[in-house]
């Protein structure tokens, strides 16, 4: 508590520091010799000749309109209300990691970089010299950020090395439950004509399954990818595809489980009683989705938007209802304990500043505009009176996005970041209207968002640079052993009487030593300060 209000402190004092200095149109010296002058009476627009160069992954649907992002009208906003000029520069579509990789090899960084740091690894980035640490930064030029992060452990903790330091301008989801958008759906018409209850438990499901295919002769009752089949119905059984926590808050591998057995067992059955697809281990969205609009998938787990929403839509006028389900358990009365929830902070779409960075201060400045009260709203809604107008207190996104052609999601695109993600908070607000229509999208996200999983999710720990690459061998091995494994429990091409030789080949792969180096790395989590 002492430490969060000397940061609050420190954030509200900048603040004023920042007014005085802008009232009196001070010029104050960067690293690269050139001025920023901040404007009478505010800190934007800030005056200054240098030119920023900004690296990122440009939107797939974004791509599909512009070839820039400086050709959106969001970009040409932000330059007008900042005053800092960006160059942007964007790899080609799925490319981004072996571009990146070619970047860091070529010595020559851009001035921002959106990648994820956290998981190239923060502190060695830092140690290296590719992307600045950013205490002094948050400090001396972002109070909106230095602010958030005092008012929130969280955020805080999420954003900095184990070492203490900070390194990206953040993405953060602005409420847990924007956090999961994706879960379990079933044809609720067919439930209807069964006289059937939504599903909770995993003998409900098996009641459901069988009679979708017994008494309605569906061609699929289930089907869903692999990773997905884990999300579904490993909960009930505590495990996961990888690490979570347990009960007693201590990091287990879910394959490595002695009930990952009863959750290979499970579906094993099913397969074995055409109850589960024939096909699933080549299963894709775009299979999910023939099986889909040709009525022949009972359940399945979908996003909620991108595929439930256009599903609907797409089966308008007819008998078809689809509907999300809660996250399956084993008993009745107990509560979902895993889903494809992630935490607010995404490292993904959060920004650095490269070390070779010209004027340190000007990027800051920038991307700190999006933490202000008028940069949130820019970011997530567009420009007002535009994109949106203010009805009841609450923003409303007005016909020109809501009556496009390209759908509200994709046609905000051109005027903010709200639909998608990048160094913001993303006001749930602008997630409640894009999942207003059809309205059994938003009613699917609230049911797959009442589990207990935000206590058994791994946090965003990481490891030493050792770790790293200690790690990074482990994983490879069981990683693939585990998913290769799992695939022939399930279509019975190795026997369940194996099981113990399975985990013991698991334990002979090291990942007794793997859980070791996430305790520790949990520890040092917890230890941020």
């Amino acid at each position: 508590m002492q430490k969060r209000k000397r940061v609050l402190m420190i954030a509200l004092a900048t603040v004023m520091i920042l007014s005085l200095t802008a009232c009196s149109k001070t010029e104050k010296e960067t690293s690269s010799g050139t001025t920023v002058k901040l404007t009478e009476g505010t800190i934007y627009p800030l005056e200054c000749d240098d030119e920023l160069t900004y690296w990122a992954q440009l939107d797939t649907n974004l791509s599909t309109q512009v070839s820039n992002f400086g050709e959106t009208e969001l970009a040409k906003e932000l330059e007008k209300r900042t005053g800092v000029k960006i160059t942007y520069i964007h790899p080609a579509q799925g490319q981004q990691t072996e571009q990146f990789n070619l970047l860091v090899a070529s010595g020559k960084l851009p001035d921002i970089i959106q990648y994820s740091w956290y998981g190239f690894g923060a502190q060695s980035a830092i140690d290296n010299g590719y992307i600045l640490k950013l205490n002094d930064v948050l400090e001396k030029w972002a109070p909106n950020l230095s602010q958030l992060l005092a008012e929130n452990d969280q955020y805080d903790r999420m954003v900095k090395t184990d070492e203490g330091s900070y390194y990206v301008f953040p993405f953060f989801r602005g409420d847990k439950k924007d956090c999961i958008y994706s879960g379990p759906v079933v044809r609720k018409d067919w439930l209807d004509q069964l006289g059937m209850e939504i599903p909770v438990t995993i003998e409900d499901w098996d009641t459901m399954l069988r009679r979708f295919k017994d008494e309605l002769n569906v061609d699929i009752p289930l089907s869903a990818r692999l990773n997905h089949l884990y999300s579904m119905f490993g909960g009930a059984y505590g495990v996961s595809q990888t690490y979570v926590l347990n009960d007693q808050g201590k990091v287990v591998y879910g394959p490595a489980e002695d009930s990952f057995k009863d959750f290979v067992t499970l579906l094993n059955g099913w397969y074995k009683d055409g109850l589960l697809d024939v096909n699933i281990a080549n299963v894709d969205a775009k299979t999910l989705e023939t099986y889909v609009l040709n009525d022949r998938l009972g359940a399945t787990l979908c996003s909620a938007a991108g595929e439930l929403g256009k599903w609907i839509k797409a089966k308008a006028g007819t008998d078809f209802e689809m509907v999300g389900v809660p996250y399956p358990v084993l008993n009745a009365g107990e509560r979902p304990r895993l889903s494809t929830r992630e935490w607010e902070y995404n490292p993904s779409s959060s920004c650095a500043i490269s070390a070779q960075c010209k004027n340190p201060e000007l990027a800051a400045r920038f991307l700190d505009y999006a933490y202000g009260e008028e940069g949130k709203m820019l970011y997530n809604f567009g420009i007002e009176g535009l994109t949106y107008t203010i009805e009841d207190g609450n923003p409303v996104f007005t016909e020109l996005l809501t009556k496009s052609e390209a759908g509200l999601s994709i046609a905000l695109k051109q005027y903010a970041m709200g639909s998608y993600s990048g160094p913001f908070v993303q006001d749930s607000r602008v997630v409640e209207q894009m999942q207003a229509e059809p309205p059994q999208v938003r009613a699917a996200v609230l049911t797959w968002d009442d589990t207990d999983a935000e206590k058994y999710l791994m946090p965003l720990i990481t490891e030493t640079s050792d770790e790293q690459k200690e790690m990074s061998k482990l994983a490879s091995e069981l990683n693939t052993y585990s998913e290769e494994m799992m695939i022939k429990f399930v279509v019975g091409a190795e026997s369940l009487e194996n099981f113990e030789e399975y985990q013991k080949q698991l334990q002979d792969f090291g990942v007794d030593r793997a859980l070791e180096i996430k305790e520790q790395a949990l520890e040092r989590y917890y230890a941020r300060n």
